[in-house]
């Protein structure tokens, strides 16, 4: 779905250890400059294929690739992507070294389930996505691109998770920080979120930036108008 000039937000859908899950990778491209932001479960390429095929794109004219964290559900394709496209991998400085497979993803460390689980966790481990980081990023930092994006880091969801702030949209790309739920723009889930009270104050942070239409990798676009709804988010926390 295009929500604005250079930016169309995916729609993969697949089926991730037998439940169904649909997640929203986002497209930002600017005349040859092609940038995926994110890339769906392990195993869910050629649906990512086909949704971004919708858009006239293929996986060998992609550029760059933006991983806003660590979670499988986010890297899960990107060595595939980089493979046929020799994209650049950037990601935050601190995810660089559990998506290049240096550290355990922190949310499938065998250490932290019940005996029962950690068998079939070994096999998810053995074969989990790696990839090199070429460009990490820090807080702050501007990319030339789609009218000038913001990376924002906003920790609690995973120590190194990023968001991205469409500066001349006024759209921000929420990754994990917040979700849609029922139609309605949501603060992190407890349960997914290690760090919950971080978590609340990067929602702080982004409500500041007042942005008109939040895209949360669960649940998809939420606004025109999201900037009140992230202040009463912002506001419970």
């Amino acid at each position: 779905m295009r929500i604005a000039e250079g930016v169309e937000v995916l729609s993969v859908d697949g089926v991730w250890r037998g439940n169904s899950m649909r997640v929203h990778p986002v497209l930002l491209r600017e005349g040859d400059q092609v940038l995926l932001v994110d890339t769906a479960f392990p195993g869910q390429a050629e649906s990512l294929r086909q949704a971004l095929r919708t858009c006239g794109v293929e996986f060998a004219q992609i550029r760059a690739v933006l991983l806003t964290h660590q979670d499988l559900d986010h890297i899960g394709n990107a060595p595939t992507v980089v493979q046929e496209s020799g994209a650049e991998v950037w990601a935050h400085v601190e995810e660089v070294p559990y998506i290049e497979g240096a550290r355990t993803l922190l949310k499938f460390n065998p250490e932290h389930l019940p005996p029962e689980q950690r068998q079939a966790l070994e096999s998810v481990l053995r074969d989990r996505p790696k990839v090199r980081v070429t460009r990490p990023l820090l807080d702050g930092e501007r990319l030339p691109l789609c009218g000038g994006i913001q990376v924002v880091h906003t920790p609690g969801h995973t120590p190194g998770h990023l968001s991205l702030y469409l500066e001349a949209h006024r759209i921000l790309l929420s990754g994990d920080a917040l979700v849609v739920m029922d139609g309605q723009l949501r603060g992190p889930i407890p349960e997914f979120t290690p760090d919950l009270a971080t978590a609340m104050a990067s929602v702080r942070k982004l409500a500041d930036l007042e942005p008109d239409v939040v895209v949360c990798y669960h649940g998809g676009v939420f606004g025109p108008g999201a900037a009140r709804r992230l202040r009463e988010i912002a506001a419970t926390g």
